[in-house]
């Protein structure tokens, strides 16, 4: 069964799961009238071809035994016996009817249990040797021709009632029509049982995706069925909807920070000049709002910013890749935040060893520019900062070690999140947008690599370590 509100054993599967269990039933049950309507067909083929057989083995024998008594008889007017009976191998009985023709094709003679008109030779001549099938009067019969000897053309015709064979003929398609009807019945109704096992952990995901497509993320497939790969396709949807989940609780806590902050520097702003204008002020005072309008302007700029490159940071898969080299790229951002770090009398020290690969450079160069920016802010007068490029186990390695204020056990599962600001100096920090980490962090991921917080370092200071998958540089 499936958590959460309007669900339950008792709710009808989706249509789309009934409609194919009734195919899955229907397919069970032509395969199933196919193939057993065939088997039947063959065996009412060798039962009645034997049957037959049997019937001309027997008329053939009589026959002949018939024709060599009236040859042993002799005279020209030959007389039939007055026995009525054929008897077959089975022991079963049937009534004998005979007919001996001239050659001119006059009946000299006949038995008289004929229930119609004695039939002309043209209507019933057959070669010898092949039996045939003829009506009289109500009688469907079943004939052959011998000749009487060799020297003579007279013909004897001798036939029997196959009323009896063709009876049994239809008792076994009734019985074999009977059989199928019920073979399909139990087959239908085994087969029905059968889809809806094997498809009930189908229905329960069907569920699911259909209220997870309602806006219903606490869904959950909970039911494991004995399926090994439906198990796994429902584990699979669970671990989906949950990080459909989690995005979506993120994206929902993005937006109501980052409508508080843009409404924060925005209303300062708004305020500043609104209150300037109100009255007359000397130059002095309205340098003094422009320059608060500016720096709340600024901060809104920045902020923008950093939304926008969070928004596309990793995204632009399509951008081809150059090669780089990483502790090139440090070297440079360091070099471009010396001044920043000597105003503030932070000491930035390179461990830069040689680290070449393949990547967005843009994208890692705001990367380790978040990192070293982020440690300034919370590195005080005096202290150091570190940063360090290795390879290990072909992944590259980025380090940024500060000796500032550090981070407490608490924040730290909560650093990479957008707009998150800790106790102490961190939550006092007016100068960071709360995003330059979020950034890393994503910039990280788009190259098959990771950030994260060496829990193990400090406080004081702190320690962020990145790892990189950076593909090869192709060799010429």
């Amino acid at each position: 069964m499936v958590r959460g509100t309007g669900s339950g054993r008792c709710s009808r599967p989706p249509a789309e799961l009934v409609t194919l269990r009734i195919r899955l039933v229907l397919t069970i049950a032509l395969v199933l009238a196919t193939t057993m309507g065939a088997t039947f067909s063959i065996i009412y083929v060798v039962v009645h071809r034997t049957a037959e057989r049997q019937l001309n083995d027997a008329l053939f024998a009589q026959a002949k035994e018939e024709a060599l008594e009236l040859v042993l008889a002799g005279g020209d007017e030959r007389k039939l016996s007055e026995r009525e009976i054929v008897e077959l191998e089975d022991g079963t009985q049937l009534t004998r009817y005979a007919i001996i023709y001239r050659p001119d094709g006059a009946i000299q003679t006949s038995t008289t249990n004929f229930p119609c008109p004695l039939p002309a030779l043209d209507a019933v001549s057959h070669p010898r040797g092949e039996s045939f099938d003829f009506h009289c009067g109500p009688l469907h019969l079943r004939g052959a021709f011998v000749r009487l000897s060799d020297s003579s053309a007279d013909r004897l015709l001798l036939a029997v009632s196959r009323t009896d064979l063709d009876a049994e003929a239809r008792g076994l398609v009734r019985t074999m029509a009977l059989a199928l009807l019920a073979s399909l019945l139990l087959g239908s109704v085994i087969a029905l049982a059968l889809t809806r096992s094997l498809t009930r952990g189908h229905e329960e995901i069907a569920k699911v995706a259909r209220r997870v497509a309602a806006g219903d993320l606490t869904a959950r497939v909970e039911q494991r069925p004995s399926d090994r790969e439906v198990r796994q396709l429902g584990a699979d949807i669970d671990r989906m909807i949950e990080r459909m989940e989690q995005l979506v609780g993120s994206q929902e806590q993005f937006i109501a920070h980052a409508a508080h902050e843009l409404r924060s520097p925005l209303t300062a702003a708004y305020g500043e000049i609104d209150l300037s204008l109100r009255r007359e002020r000397t130059a002095d005072e309205y340098r003094e709002a422009m320059q608060f309008s500016h720096e709340s302007l600024k901060r809104l700029v920045t902020l923008v910013t950093e939304l926008l490159q969070l928004a596309r940071a990793g995204s632009d898969a399509h951008v081809d890749v150059n090669p780089l080299s990483l502790d090139q790229i440090a070297t440079n951002v360091a070099n471009e935040l010396s001044k920043a770090y000597a105003e503030k009398g932070v000491t930035l020290e390179r461990d830069l060893s040689p680290c070449a690969g393949s990547g967005r450079a843009r994208e890692i160069e705001r990367l380790i520019r978040n990192l070293l920016e982020n440690a300034l802010r919370h590195t005080p007068s005096g202290k150091r900062v570190i940063v360090k490029t290795h390879e290990e186990l072909g992944r590259a390695h980025l380090t940024v070690t500060d000796e500032g204020t550090g981070v407490t056990p608490q924040e730290a599962p909560h650093l990479f999140e957008p707009f998150f600001r800790g106790s102490g100096e961190r939550a006092t920090d007016a100068t960071g947008s709360g995003l330059g980490l979020p950034i890393v962090r994503q910039i990280a991921e788009a190259h098959q690599g990771s950030v994260r917080f060496d829990t193990e370092y400090g406080p004081p200071g702190a320690r962020f370590i990145v790892e990189l998958q950076l593909r090869p540089e192709t060799k010429s």
